[in-house]
């Protein structure tokens, strides 16, 4: 079992204090208060799992004003907000476990933030909205839940191969928690996703050489990911390759 308090402190870093336009924002720093509480064990061979609570109570947050309010490129203080969860993660190996030659393996991990809301008096950033009351709301761009499982295996002759999962919950768009999207685009509810990755390597016999591939969003799913300008779509998929070489 392992835990911990400490109290944090972060202050606006510099691209934070400047605007698009050349001028300058006066922001406080940062200051939470954060507690976390968690296990993590081997209950069998080849299997590993870990859980962790936590709690992030901030006196000031800061926060993009796009993500604030919906619209512009700089960054404002969210004032008092209140994050609290947990995490998870499960890993398992046919190697440790069983004994295998080729390793057969799975990982995930979960993260479930339960609350991310605005705390005390707050009003909203979005423009003709300024007398609204956000307190209570959802934090923009915080989804309920973040997912990964992959699966994959790796060769005693260096020949790796995995293909993962990525899933993002729904999330709002602005701090007036608008769900119908707006004509500009700039507001509305943004919709979960589920992204496949693939991957692989090999290992070059006799040589300290591994060449690469990935290939990112392998389905080529086209969905919503920010609409702080306007609605902007994740990229299509890509695919790379290379050699790594070591001296």
């Amino acid at each position: 079992m392992f835990g911990g308090v400490h109290r944090g402190f972060s202050p606006p870093r510099v691209e934070d204090l400047l605007t698009a336009a050349g001028g300058s924002v006066d922001l406080d720093a940062e200051q939470s208060v954060n507690l976390e509480l968690g296990v993590r064990g081997r209950p069998a061979p080849g299997v590993r799992l870990e859980a962790t609570l936590f709690r992030m109570d901030f006196d000031n947050q800061i926060v993009p004003a796009s993500v604030a309010g919906g619209v512009g490129a700089t960054s404002t203080s969210a004032g008092e907000t209140l994050h609290q969860g947990f995490e998870a993660a499960a890993r398992f190996s046919s190697r440790d476990a069983l004994g295998t030659e080729t390793d057969w393996y799975a990982d995930g991990a979960l993260t479930w933030v339960g609350t991310a809301e605005f705390r005390g008096r707050r009003f909203s950033g979005v423009s003709g909205f300024g007398g609204t009351s956000v307190e209570g709301n959802r934090l923009p761009y915080a989804p309920e839940v973040i997912a990964r499982a992959a699966v994959g295996f790796e060769t005693a002759g260096g020949l790796q191969a995995e293909i993962e999962a990525q899933f993002t919950g729904e999330m709002f768009g602005d701090d007036l928690n608008t769900v119908a999207p707006t004509a500009d685009g700039q507001r509305g509810l943004i919709g979960d996703a589920v992204q496949i990755n693939l991957a692989a390597s090999w290992r070059v016999p006799n040589a300290s050489a591994r060449l690469l591939l990935n290939v990112r969003n392998l389905a080529d799913e086209t969905f919503i990911v920010d609409r702080s300008r306007g609605v902007l779509v994740n990229e299509p998929r890509i695919v790379q390759g290379g050699i790594e070489v070591a001296f």
